[in-house]
């Protein structure tokens, strides 16, 4: 993930990319453990937890699976979980996934693809929008 963001980053594009990682063991992953995870790992991201049930209702959105393994006699487990990352839009609109078969090159090129037909699509809107309301006002409004 850390790695998409930073090849966006190399790209010199302002993406307005947030990565957003959230844990699927809040009983474990306090607030201020995801923090500190975070800043080591992906300090550019935002971390996040809450309840058993708040994690439920994400991962049941996003598909998500998570189990989390028999407890040692030290009390440690491990979560096994699905590895995807999300591509929401700035409306919140869910556009796209990334599992582990593609590269952070590839992932990239996805990204860039989906941020050009989002701003053409609103471009088109915005401009058809402006026709409208030029053709019923009789006035010239322009898209600054």
């Amino acid at each position: 993930m850390a790695l998409v963001v930073d090849n966006l980053e190399k790209e010199d594009m302002n993406t307005g990319i947030q990565g957003i990682f959230i844990t699927v063991d809040p009983d474990r992953d306090t607030p201020k453990i995801v923090d500190k995870y975070i800043k080591e790992f992906f300090s550019k991201f935002i971390g996040l937890s809450g309840t058993s049930e708040q994690i439920q209702q994400v991962c049941k959105r996003y598909r998500v699976y998570y189990s989390p393994g028999k407890k040692d006699v030290d009390n440690d487990y491990i979560v096994d979980h699905t590895i995807i990352m999300y591509l929401v839009n700035p409306e919140g609109e869910f556009i796209d996934y990334f599992g582990q078969n593609k590269t952070a090159d590839e992932i990239v090129e996805h990204i860039l693809l989906h941020m050009f037909k989002f701003k053409q699509e609103k471009g088109s809107l915005l401009s058809n929008t402006l026709e409208k309301i030029n053709s019923l006002s009789g006035k010239k409004i322009v898209a600054s």
